[in-house]
């Protein structure tokens, strides 16, 4: 969703959250004092469709709130959580809806960042659930939580987390959708919302599709009676991005649908600052060609590198051939050149592009984290080179110069074994990055020349007359000074 749209969300959502904690303690209902029980009344069960979940699983870990009743979260079990989470996930068929879609946070005692994640994630539940109440949502969020520090629950929470404590993560259609927002009350409420609404919008008018006009939309437009498999495969791709972008289907006899191209077709509404310049749809639609043309086309021509994009387009898994300049000036007209490869290259659908400012900061310590080879003090510049996901990058001056980037050179590039750095601690790859960076340094001038040349042989003097030092015999110096005073 557009960075407008979800501050509204958010805001709104924060404010409700705010009005209920003012409420509770006008009422009575909250304390701000600690060690005191609130005196709490039992509420009646709330309608279907809300989720308002009672439960008195008694806690005794030091961040139970009011010592240990739980308002809007259950805690799980291992068979709690096959029957309330993984049968409700994965049991229902297509043609029917679940009872709800869970919602669970995995956390350890001993976690600072899960003590301060499970207030958040209780008040967002009360929140959502007052919230839900003008819902038209046909599936609603559950709320739980599972403490992964007991044994019998280790293996299972390893397979979900990663063993990445707090995790939060929605499950539905088969799918872990997990949660990747700062942990406060007013996201998670908004984000569990987005993650429950239905996978695919139908948009039937202009103005319908104005309404998501902060966000990126991709529309399929399809004949409802002609095209059910294709509807089919749009979901599922729809469920991949749930909770980053909308995905609809526009049917022809709409007036929005008489306004797009002949259908089945496929395009893209988002506003003019995302940059998207969508590549048209080429081959058969199918689940995976249809998957395959959004991965792309969620990105601009050129992506800028921050720590901010970064884990979005590392994972898209597809290769992104990466300038790095130094700004200013100079870098404006390097990056222009690079826009004017990039416009010959990319209508082949092969690679995405990005470049990396090292005039920005932050910018610079993606390239030291990730990518050590590409620091400015290991290279020079401007350099091109080309990554894929977190942890392999190829790069090699010699194969890949912006001047003569081409798909063909890319491709020569990431066949090239030296070109090539992973995640591998091997001591051969330890080895070749000391070598290329040595040899970097040692040909950047006539005295890194000489100093390259040279300091071995000085390292090799002072070696050798530590060695005669530490090993000349002792008595020497003895028989020496004795031989004088007799004299």
């Amino acid at each position: 969703m557009g960075q407008a749209a979800t501050g509204k969300l958010a805001l709104t959502f924060g404010i409700a959250g705010a009005l209920l904690q003012c409420t509770a303690v006008a009422a009575g209902t909250a304390s701000p004092s600690k060690g005191k029980r609130p005196n709490r009344k039992k509420k009646k069960q709330n309608p279907v469709n809300t989720v308002v979940y009672l439960s008195k699983v008694q806690r005794s870990d030091e961040y139970a709130h009011d010592e240990g009743f739980i308002r809007f979260t259950e805690e799980l079990t291992l068979h709690t959580f096959n029957e309330k989470v993984r049968k409700v996930a994965n049991g229902t068929d297509s043609q029917s809806l679940p009872p709800y879609y869970p919602l669970v946070l995995f956390h350890v005692d001993w976690c600072t960042h899960c003590k301060q994640a499970l207030p958040e994630f209780e008040k967002a539940a009360e929140m959502v659930a007052r919230m839900t109440q003008v819902s038209h949502h046909l599936v609603l969020p559950r709320f739980f939580i599972l403490e992964c520090g007991r044994e019998e629950l280790k293996d299972m929470c390893t397979r979900h987390t990663g063993l990445v404590y707090p995790a939060l993560i929605a499950f539905r259609d088969k799918r872990a959708i997990v949660f990747r927002r700062p942990r406060v009350a007013s996201t998670i409420a908004w984000w569990s919302m987005r993650v429950s609404r239905p996978a695919v919008l139908e948009i039937a008018t202009e103005k319908h599709l104005e309404s998501y006009g902060q966000e990126i939309t991709f529309l399929l437009k399809v004949d409802p009676k002609k095209d059910r498999s294709l509807i089919s495969d749009w979901s599922q791709v729809a469920l991949s991005y749930l909770d980053e972008y909308s995905l609809a289907t526009v049917h022809v006899d709409t007036e929005l649908g008489k306004s797009l191209p002949l259908g089945p077709s496929v395009s893209v509404r988002a506003r003019p600052s995302f940059g998207l310049v969508p590549l048209p749809f080429q081959g058969l639609m199918c689940r995976r060609t249809l998957e395959a043309w959004v991965r792309f086309n969620q990105f601009p021509p050129v992506v800028e590198l921050t720590k901010w994009t970064q884990t979005d387009i590392q994972n898209s898994g597809l290769i992104v051939v990466t300038l790095v300049h130094s700004g200013g000036s100079s870098g404006s007209k390097v990056r222009q050149r690079f826009n004017k490869k990039v416009a010959q290259m990319r209508p082949r659908g092969k690679y995405l592009f990005a470049s990396v400012n090292i005039s920005d900061r932050e910018a610079v310590d993606v390239l030291q984290q990730r990518f050590p080879m590409l620091v400015p003090e290991a290279t020079r510049l401007p350099r091109v080179f080309a990554f894929c996901g977190r942890d392999l990058y190829w790069e090699d001056a010699e194969l890949l110069q912006l001047d003569q980037l081409s798909i063909d050179n890319v491709e020569a590039l990431l066949f090239s074994s030296e070109a090539r750095h992973d995640d591998s601690t091997s001591s051969w790859r330890k080895l070749k990055m000391k070598r290329k960076i040595l040899l970097r340094y040692a040909t950047r001038s006539w005295t890194t020349v000489f100093v390259a040349v040279t300091m071995p042989f000085f390292m090799m003097v002072f070696l050798w007359t530590c060695l005669q030092a530490l090993f000349m015999p002792e008595d020497t110096s003895v028989e020496i000074s004795k031989a004088d005073h007799v004299d």
